[in-house]
């Protein structure tokens, strides 16, 4: 469920998991620690919304894993912020259920977005 477009070709790049917190993304310092330029980040969804997420990241890509079991049912203006036309900046970002993300963190290395 792309909110942005994936560059021609595909991206691939090393995946990084943004550690889970009351606001996982929603902070600058949410990224301490790790390198995201050129990297694919995954957060978890909630609190802030989606292009706050992708700007703190300063990553290639983000995806964003659900938090709740919705089947992503309620991602709407709130989610994206209230400026929908800056959403549309959100380059290469996905959104995924809370099963397609199950077990991601502990076993991927790269993320391939086509």
């Amino acid at each position: 469920m792309p909110f942005g477009g994936t560059p021609n070709g595909g991206l691939t790049a090393p995946l990084r998991v943004v550690p889970e917190d009351g606001a996982p993304g929603c902070e600058a310092s949410d990224f301490a620690g790790q390198d995201f330029k050129g990297s694919v980040a995954l957060i978890r969804r909630g609190t802030c919304t989606f292009v706050a997420k992708y700007a703190n990241a300063g990553a290639a890509a983000v995806i964003i894993s659900d938090n709740v079991d919705d089947h992503l049912g309620n991602i709407n203006r709130e989610a994206l912020g209230r400026n929908v036309s800056a959403a549309a900046h959100v380059i290469a970002s996905y959104a995924v259920t809370t099963e397609g993300v199950h077990g991601v963190p502990s076993r991927a290395e790269r993320a391939a977005l086509r």
